[in-house]
């Protein structure tokens, strides 16, 4: 047919809906045909449009032809390097476990620096989405126990922040609370921040419990919360709060001034009207502090 870049809007649409038909290593072969002629660059466009939708509604595992020809092509050196770029990014879109399995493994065997930087924010892309695919965890947390290189190791923690699953949190908080002065524990404690899932919450609360102010994983487990913006672990603050001693009070107003989400100030605005009981004046008084920052800014 006609290059790409004369095709009408309706002619586009079908020409899609086409390509969505076809299975996904169909579409894989022809995706290659169009990098390696490289004169139709809008139809291209179309064809890594349809092979990450396929990807990402598909249900091939990584032993599925379509995934051992994309190994293939981005394991080969021959194959230019724009070319891998572009199909490291389109498994970034894709955002399934065989796409994430072989981002991990280019980290792991690869040396082009900017090969490396894009299948690092793939693998960004990927933990960016709305749904926490909490079924990535356990590969980022094996990719960090086997990996040597910072950067790669900062790119996993990050992840398992942003993912949020239980066991990757409670693997921060470990790496966070760890022996010694490193990197890895300031990295973890930023990556902790990152959480926005509430399936986070449970273990936060368990690092808060019972503590006294200065213990660590009180700290970093409050922070934690605090910077969820979401009105489940702001709850779970004051509920920690109501009961708590008043040494804990520097930590509270802090932790409240980070509020931000209209969920988490009626919440609090509530507890504070209702005269809720506290077991210390000096926490609600650093409670009702962190409500009037956020109201004065």
């Amino acid at each position: 047919g006609r290059a790409g870049d004369s095709l009408s809007i309706p002619e586009r649409q079908q020409y899609y809906d086409a390509l969505l038909k076809l299975d996904p290593n169909t579409i894989f072969i022809l995706w290659k045909k169009f990098e390696e002629q490289n004169n139709e660059p809008r139809r291209e466009g179309f064809v890594s449009i349809a092979l990450s939708d396929k990807l990402t509604i598909g249900s091939e595992d990584i032993d599925a032809p379509v995934y051992k020809n994309i190994s293939s092509f981005l394991a080969d050196e021959n194959n230019k390097i724009g070319g891998r770029i572009h199909l490291v990014q389109i498994l970034g879109q894709a955002t399934t476990l065989p796409s994430l399995q072989i981002l991990l493994a280019i980290l792991d065997s690869q040396n082009d620096p900017e090969l490396l930087r894009e299948t690092r924010q793939s693998i960004t892309t990927i933990t960016e989405r709305d749904r926490f695919h909490e079924e990535f965890s356990p590969f980022f947390e094996g990719a960090y126990r086997k990996s040597t290189d910072d950067i790669n190791r900062m790119t996993f923690l990050t992840a398992l922040g942003r993912i949020g699953a239980p066991s990757g949190i409670a693997f921060l908080l470990n790496e966070a609370l760890g022996v010694g002065q490193n990197n890895s524990k300031l990295l973890a404690r930023y990556a902790l921040s990152e959480a926005r899932n509430p399936h986070a919450i449970p273990i936060l609360v368990k690092g808060i419990r019972d503590q006294r102010a200065d213990n660590l994983e009180l700290i970093i487990s409050g922070e934690a919360l605090a910077a969820m913006g979401i009105p489940e672990a702001t709850k779970a603050i004051i509920e920690w709060a109501k009961g708590a001693d008043s040494d804990v009070a520097t930590l509270v107003k802090p932790w409240l001034s980070k509020m931000r989400d209209e969920g988490s100030i009626k919440l609090v605005k509530y507890t504070l009207e209702n005269n809720e009981p506290f077991k210390s004046d000096a926490v609600k008084k650093a409670v009702k502090e962190g409500l009037d920052f956020v109201d004065s800014h």
